[in-house]
């Protein structure tokens, strides 16, 4: 079973796949130099409540969204992108799951970023 990762570590990745963040700066170690007093890089940036932050995400990776008519999943959205293979982000069908399917898609490729 996968472990479940915060919004903030949702959006940390996402942002690495986005390039708004380097793949070296993580922001939930304690070594970052954004807790000492720097300009946190994703002030401002929230795909995960803001639409147009997901929109933009989800243009600028290419990531997919299927929704019930082009699905089996009647009341779920699905998100996915040629980069992360097989991976499917299932959400429900709300604004929120829509967003949070892209950011988690995001995640995904931020994870294959080395």
């Amino acid at each position: 079973m996968a472990a479940v990762m915060t919004n903030r570590e949702l959006l940390e990745l996402a942002a690495k796949a986005a390039r708004i963040i380097r793949p070296d700066e993580f922001l939930a170690e304690e070594s970052s130099p954004f807790y000492e007093g720097e300009k946190d890089p994703l002030e401002g940036w929230d795909p995960l409540n803001n639409d147009g932050d997901a929109f933009r995400l989800m243009t600028n990776l290419r990531i997919r969204l299927m929704y019930p008519d082009f699905n089996a999943c009647g009341d779920s959205v699905l998100g996915t992108s040629p980069e992360v293979g097989g991976f499917v982000a299932e959400e429900p069908l709300t604004p929120d799951g829509y967003r949070l399917a892209v950011v988690r898609v995001a995640a995904e490729i931020g994870k294959s970023l080395t």
